[in-house]
């Protein structure tokens, strides 16, 4: 007699959990966004309380991550060379990609 294994509600909770991380992730960034806060996989998975194995290995908010850590200027003062070449191509001292979407 063999017994059939239901595993259904275990995929569904796996999927619930998931999506609850994803949204927690993408809270995170929009938060250090809002701050003008440093965008990178450390700060993203401290905000979000994850680990950074999870954000490495979510191709979406990888890609999004990499994406917006570049973008992000230090605040005024720190680096003198990279704020006249950098704060040329923002606009009212808003980074590119502010309404960032996943």
């Amino acid at each position: 007699m063999t017994h059939r294994r239901n595993v259904e509600g275990l995929r569904k909770s796996a999927q619930a959990k998931s999506a609850w991380v994803l949204q927690r992730a993408n809270e995170a960034i929009r938060l250090l966004l809002q701050q003008k806060r440093p965008v990178n996989f450390k700060t993203v998975a401290e905000a979000a309380g994850v680990s950074t194995p999870y954000l490495y290995q979510n191709q979406a908010i990888r890609e999004g991550i990499m994406r917006l850590r570049d973008q992000i200027i230090p605040p005024a003062g720190q680096c003198a060379a990279c704020s006249t070449a950098v704060g040329m191509s923002l606009a009212n001292g808003e980074p590119r990609n502010s309404s960032f979407e996943m």
